[in-house]
């Protein structure tokens, strides 16, 4: 296997963009629509089409998906241990998640109820909101950065931080926002 030094690109390392690093908000926006929006798009119709909540709660809590006859996990979430994720869940379900209003009430409730999970972090607390969120139609607002995302925030100057535990949001407006929320087109809003 070549090193990083001997000129080797592993699509697989971290920030890997091809050829090019992102350096900017507007290039974070674009490299998003190109390469993952229609990932989301798909994720949030799966949940959007969930018979219940509480089989949203299940889906998402485990973190799986059905593929055919089986059941695959999200790749984000598979190196959770299976007893912290049954754990997560049995606690997601105990918690009134189907009165959050917004998708930062959500994001709320999620983490409260999942916080004293050992092994569960903000990356799941993030995406297991999202995915919920797409069932009860909550999408996000603003642009949350976790799991080391925060160094970013010197990309603009212009955006708007308010931090809090390990996750920031960001709200900008413009050109960037308009085209970051047409992925939510397709899902039920509220």
């Amino acid at each position: 296997m070549k090193s990083a030094s001997e000129g080797s690109h592993d699509p697989c390392r971290r920030g890997f963009r091809g050829h090019r690093r992102i350096h900017s908000l507007a290039a974070i926006v674009r490299d998003y629509i190109h390469r993952h929006r229609h990932k989301t798009t798909r994720e949030l119709q799966y949940f959007r089409n969930l018979p219940s909540l509480g089989a949203a709660i299940t889906e998402a809590g485990l973190s799986r998906y059905r593929d055919g006859q089986r059941y695959k996990r999200y790749s984000h979430q598979r190196r959770i241990p299976w007893e912290a994720l049954e754990m997560a869940t049995k606690r997601l379900r105990r918690a009134n998640l189907g009165g959050a209003r917004s998708f930062a009430d959500l994001i709320t409730g999620v983490s409260t109820a999942v916080r004293p999970v050992h092994g569960i972090g903000e990356l799941y607390v993030y995406d297991t909101t999202l995915r919920l969120g797409g069932h009860l139609g909550l999408l996000p607002r603003e642009v949350y950065l976790h799991a080391g995302a925060g160094r970013g925030r010197s990309l603009s100057t212009t955006a708007r931080f308010q931090c809090r535990r390990n996750i920031c949001r960001l709200s900008f407006a413009g050109s960037d926002r308009m085209r970051l929320r047409t992925y939510c087109a397709s899902t039920k809003t509220g």
